[in-house]
């Protein structure tokens, strides 16, 4: 089956960001896009998204506002309790945790599983292993690992690709973790609804009663949403504030069902032009209902995608139907992924809480120091996504800070898991109602902030 890299850029505007991975293909026993990190920069306007991957904190880097973050969750008296995060076991799920090694009996304790997936699509990154080391400092308070301060176990299980994705949740289950902690999103794959294959398999871990923490995703205010007009080319601006900016634009519709290998005949295109109309980008893909091992330029799936380069300036989103068989239910939505690069002349979406943080089963976390976080509103406009923010701010040795939504799942997640050994671990469904009750979060905004309460 055809093969081809699917750009992995460190958030580029999206929470953590998507669609990363290896794709082989899209029917039978082919891949699907796995998703991808978020943590971002900080030291620049705190209303744009996230950076490149090579800006990710390099693999030794430690932790310098450890103090701070516990600070802000609450989790202080219960390491003054000793309670650490001890008989929890949190599943970290990710493209890549380049450093792991070096890590594992250091900042990660010594009984750390990296645990090796049935395809070798693991990224260069570190992303995974930070996002690990975070939650095992917030839930133990210390950057590094202490033999006398015994807190979670941590299990690293390579999600790249929808078959490794699949296979991570397999062991999960069978390891019967309580958390699991997935600092991604993807683009497609699901109606934005709760539902679709993606949220299938996370329905299993559910199931399994495995509490799922996932990043609300950096989409906010890059992502648009709109009907399907079948006779008329729909369109949407979107400013590049810097040159030798990459870009990827993936546009995907509400024809997508449980099942993978479902194929749509619903056919839409993507152009990019510049300000003077000209195509910088594009993407023609066939959606007939055939069969996509066909190889380019057909799909099965309801998606198309655009990487490619773009100077600073004005540009423009051209979304064309070549079928007229889109019900009046039919929906869509574009995003953007690229430093800084936000749409123009629209409100932010309704639904940027990407799949699977649109799950309703699913914990998920957002940013509450930046304005980029994905949401999602219901039909009287209000907030169900994400069920909570974290100030997400990390430092490290390095000199880097980063913001964005997956340093806020990781916090989320060690805070829980130091929380869970003295009242036992919360579920979904415990969450929230400790949450609509006050306990475990702080009021003032549309995004409760998590924050947990003194251990009597």
């Amino acid at each position: 089956m055809p093969r081809s890299f699917l750009r992995c850029a460190f958030v580029l505007g999206l929470a953590c960001s998507p669609a990363c991975g290896l794709v082989e293909g899209e029917h039978g026993h082919a891949d699907v896009p796995a998703p991808l990190p978020d943590l971002t920069p900080a030291k620049r306007d705190a209303n744009r998204p996230p950076p490149a991957l090579s800006e990710l904190p390099e693999a030794d880097g430690a932790l310098t506002n450890l103090e701070t973050i516990v600070r802000a969750v609450g989790a202080g008296p219960y390491h003054a309790r000793g309670a650490r995060g001890q008989r929890v076991t949190i599943a970290v799920l990710d493209n890549g945790f380049r450093g792991a090694s070096a890590s594992i009996g250091r900042r990660l304790p010594p009984d750390t599983q990296l645990v090796a997936p049935p395809l070798k699509l693991e990224q260069d990154t570190s992303h995974g292993l930070k996002m690990a080391e975070i939650a095992y400092a917030v839930a133990t308070g210390s950057t590094n690992y202490r033999a006398d301060q015994p807190g979670p176990k941590i299990l690293l299980l390579n999600a790249s690709g929808f078959t490794n994705f699949t296979a991570a949740i397999d062991q999960v289950i069978l390891a019967k973790a309580d958390f699991v902690l997935y600092a991604q999103v993807w683009e497609y794959g699901g109606n934005l609804d709760g539902k679709g294959f993606v949220n299938k398999e996370v329905d299993r871990a559910l199931a399994a009663g495995v509490t799922w923490i996932n990043a609300a995703g950096n989409y906010g205010l890059s992502t648009y949403e709109a009907g399907v007009t079948p006779h008329a080319d729909q369109t949407v601006r979107f400013a590049v504030p810097q040159d030798h900016t990459p870009v990827k634009a993936v546009l995907g519709w509400n024809d997508f069902t449980d099942d993978k290998d479902y194929r749509t005949r619903q056919d839409l295109d993507l152009y990019l032009e510049d300000e003077t109309g000209k195509a910088v980008g594009s993407s023609e893909l066939t959606q007939d209902g055939g069969d996509p091992a066909r190889g380019d330029p057909y799909s099965g799936q309801a998606r198309e995608i655009v990487r490619t380069e773009l100077a600073s300036g004005t540009y423009t989103l051209r979304i064309k139907a070549k079928t007229d068989n889109f019900p009046a239910t039919s929906k869509l939505w574009a995003t953007l992924d690229g430093l800084g690069v936000t749409l123009i002349d629209q409100p932010p979406a309704a639904h940027s809480a990407l799949i699977p943080a649109d799950n309703p089963g699913v914990f998920a976390v957002g940013a509450s120091d930046v304005s980029y976080s994905g949401r999602q509103l219901d039909a009287d406009g209000n907030q169900v996504k994400p069920d909570a923010g974290v100030p997400s701010e990390v430092a490290f040795t390095s000199g880097t800070v980063h913001h964005g939504t997956s340093s806020a799942s990781a916090i989320a997640a060690g805070a829980l898991a130091a929380y869970s050994t003295l009242q036992g671990r919360p579920n979904k469904a415990t969450l929230d109602g400790l949450i609509a009750k006050s306990v475990i979060a702080l009021k003032g905004s549309t995004t409760p902030q998590l924050r947990l309460p003194t251990p009597k």
